[in-house]
């Protein structure tokens, strides 16, 4: 992340190559993923999501957050 501080397409790409790296890993050992938005960028979670979906083929389950 330090290599693409600054730069905030960079940043955002080299965050999803992470959190990608993370969910292969956890699927290995987990049947679910639970995903929280991080400071409002649903873009990130939508990728996250459907990556997840094309990876194990299940439909995501999508539920509102405490604050309704």
């Amino acid at each position: 992340m330090q290599a693409v501080q600054g730069d905030r397409e960079k940043s955002t790409a080299e965050s999803i190559a992470i959190s990608k790296e993370l969910i292969d890993a956890a699927l290995e050992h987990f049947n679910g993923i639970y995903l929280i938005t991080p400071f409002m960028r649903y873009d990130i979670v939508v990728e996250l999501v459907h990556y997840i979906h094309e990876k194990t083929g299940v439909e995501p389950v999508v539920t509102e957050n405490a604050n309704g």
